[in-house]
């Protein structure tokens, strides 16, 4: 079983290592392998590569968008 710190600091890593992710400053909580993700972003499909993102890791059993989609 993975802990909930080891997959906050791989869903984070991996947020850092996406260069159109890694702008964003997303907040991402993690309880009993569920994930949930706060913040902006630009687009849906920021939120939805943001999920898949998520959900690619190992030990994550759900995943929460509360991400609001930024207006122009």
């Amino acid at each position: 079983m993975v802990d909930d710190t080891t997959i906050a600091n791989t869903i984070r890593a991996k947020i850092v290592e996406d260069k159109e992710l890694s702008i964003l400053k997303i907040n991402t909580d993690v309880f009993n392998g569920n994930v949930t993700l706060l913040g902006v972003v630009p687009n849906k499909m920021a939120e939805e590569h943001l999920i898949a993102l998520a959900n690619s890791v190992k030990g994550v059993k759900s995943v929460t968008s509360k991400l609001t989609i930024q207006t122009k």
